[in-house]
């Protein structure tokens, strides 16, 4: 796991949607939203880091964490 890919990393640049689950980038383009007052970002969903190329996956980050059901107990 890359400093861009860990969620503890101030780098952090791998976002997960709260509605699905899925790992995006947060690309922040030339196009400046009046409306908003910020330039207008896009998501690009990604499977796999596009900095050390680790495999994204909510399940394996849940086991990682020791909260899932094959993770050993305290």
């Amino acid at each position: 796991m890359c400093k861009y890919c860990d969620y503890e990393s101030e780098y952090n640049k791998i976002y997960q949607d709260p509605l699905d689950g899925k790992y995006y980038l947060d690309i922040q383009t030339f196009e400046w939203d009046s409306y908003d007052d910020d330039y207008v970002h896009q998501r690009l969903y990604i499977n796999y880091c596009p900095y050390c190329g680790r495999k994204l996956d909510a399940k394996n980050n849940i086991v990682a964490l020791g909260n899932g059901p094959n993770s050993p107990s305290k």
